[in-house]
């Protein structure tokens, strides 16, 4: 069973930036996201996925649900690697949609909030069972253990749940093969 652990809000370590430039600064091998607005931490500091944004042409036809899919894993290596002090930082992370809801806001703002099921390793246990995995005595050999490298790994592993707030009006209701259409309704 994981052990839970909390994850401080990463939003003071970047006050200065955008995370729409930050992430895709730091990201070079992401695509840039089409987001404006905050971390997504509360409606207040909601994502804004904007399909009009420059960087929506990385996601042609658009999909707002990958935008948002790649936004949490980003967010979730900060939480846990890049805000952390060296000796914090975890590795082997995992995250998984656990509930997802529609909530309207002012002026017929709509937001997905999203819960995840964020897991890791400690990076020194992680680094530790991964060498131990690869080694001489590891998975290629007869005498690896492998329920007992496995049992360790659970043990080991920590937990959070993470709360993604984006507010996706300028996509809300479409389908991605909307933008074919003509006005009068039939396809191109």
């Amino acid at each position: 069973m994981a052990v839970e652990i909390e994850v401080e809000n990463i939003t003071p370590y970047f006050e200065k930036w955008e995370p729409q430039v930050f992430l895709s600064r730091k990201y070079k091998s992401q695509p840039a996201l089409p987001i404006r607005g905050g971390w997504g931490y509360s409606e207040a500091d909601a994502v804004v996925i904007d399909k009009s944004h420059p960087a929506a042409a990385n996601f042609r036809p658009f999909n707002g649900v990958e935008v948002e899919h790649l936004f949490a894993r980003l967010r979730m290596y900060e939480e846990l690697i890049g805000c952390r002090p060296e000796g914090k930082q975890h590795a082997g992370t995992q995250i998984k949609l656990k509930k997802q809801g529609l909530r309207s806001g002012e002026n017929g703002k709509k937001y997905d909030v999203m819960e995840f099921d964020i897991t890791a390793l400690p990076l020194e246990v992680w680094e530790a069972l991964k060498a131990e995995w690869e080694g001489p005595q590891g998975i290629r050999s007869p005498d690896f253990d492998q329920e007992d490298h496995f049992r360790r790994r659970d043990e080991a592993t920590v937990h959070y749940v993470g709360e993604y707030w984006f507010e996706i009006s300028s996509f809300f209701g479409e389908y991605d093969d909307d933008e074919d259409a003509d006005p009068s309704g039939s396809r191109a």
